[in-house]
């Protein structure tokens, strides 16, 4: 899961990084313009950048659960020389802690491009993917303190539409192979592939819902998309309860789809909106 998030220079986080520590409940509160909907806004960004269409590494600012504009209304205080930045920190299987640093800056007309990505997974060299020299690239690959070339030559890659790079194994090359070198894309991999399925498994729920209705028929786990109007919230909440209820008792009623009868109420609380800090959160 998630473990904290820090912003740098969107909207209005400027410099130094503010970091938010993340838990599987995580409650955020605080004055008007304080910054909570701009926690939530980076999570998404990167969210509906995964899915976008781009066939380059970049954000996509306007999206079905975020739009943004163009990178100066995004910026902090809209000045196109700073850089965004998103450093998130997570758990991996074996429970090994990772870091991804991600940084954006302008490539007006287009939308802003990925400039650096750092990984670090703890036991393992640091990886970075950076910028070459020239405008919008290429980019090159390091592994701790020593430039492994371009794509072709490092073979890495970046896959359409996403910002996260995938890991090849290591080219042949002259001398003793580096079980360094070899073990640090391993983790690489394995840190990115946790990071995009955080990413891709958040739910988000949106200050302008649908009134609820008095009978929700429950068929099975939820569409796999983003939900800004929480049309299938209810089906999110059944399908995560029954789930739990079977891992417990290990029914097997369970699996097939049935009707589920859930009563409703009225209530005049409204929240700004909520969103879940991927699989691991209950």
């Amino acid at each position: 899961m998630l473990r904290s998030l820090q912003i740098e220079n969107f909207k209005c986080f400027g410099s130094p990084a503010q970091t938010v520590r993340l838990a599987p409940l995580t409650l955020l509160f605080g004055q008007n313009n304080a910054g909570k909907s701009t926690i939530l806004q980076s999570l998404l960004l990167l969210r509906q950048s995964l899915d976008s269409a781009a066939y380059r590494p970049q954000l996509s600012l306007n999206g079905a659960c975020f739009g943004g504009g163009s990178f100066r209304d995004v910026v902090h205080r809209h000045d196109m020389r700073r850089e965004v930045r998103l450093v998130l920190q997570f758990d991996l299987e074996d429970k090994a802690r990772s870091r991804v640093d991600l940084a954006f800056d302008a490539h007006e007309p287009d939308p802003p491009r990925l400039s650096s990505m750092e990984l670090t997974t703890a036991g393992f060299d640091r990886m970075a993917v950076k910028r070459g020299r020239g405008h919008g690239g290429p980019y090159e690959l390091w592994i701790g303190d020593k430039k492994q070339g371009g794509e072709r030559a490092a073979n890495f890659s970046f896959l359409a539409g996403g910002f996260l790079p995938i890991f090849g194994d290591e080219p042949p090359m002259r001398g003793r192979p580096s079980e360094r070198r070899r073990d640090a894309r391993s983790a690489g991999r394995d840190a990115i592939q946790t990071l995009a399925g955080l990413l891709l498994g958040m739910r988000a729920v949106g200050p302008f819902r649908r009134s609820p209705e008095r009978r929700y028929e429950h068929t099975g786990p939820p569409a796999d998309r983003l939900d800004v109007t929480g049309a299938h919230a209810v089906e999110a909440l059944v399908h995560d309860a029954l789930s739990r209820r079977h891992r417990r008792a290990g029914c097997s009623w369970s699996r097939s789809p049935r009707s589920t009868s859930i009563p409703t109420h009225s209530s005049p609380w409204r929240t700004s909106s909520w969103i879940s800090p991927g699989p691991g959160a209950r």
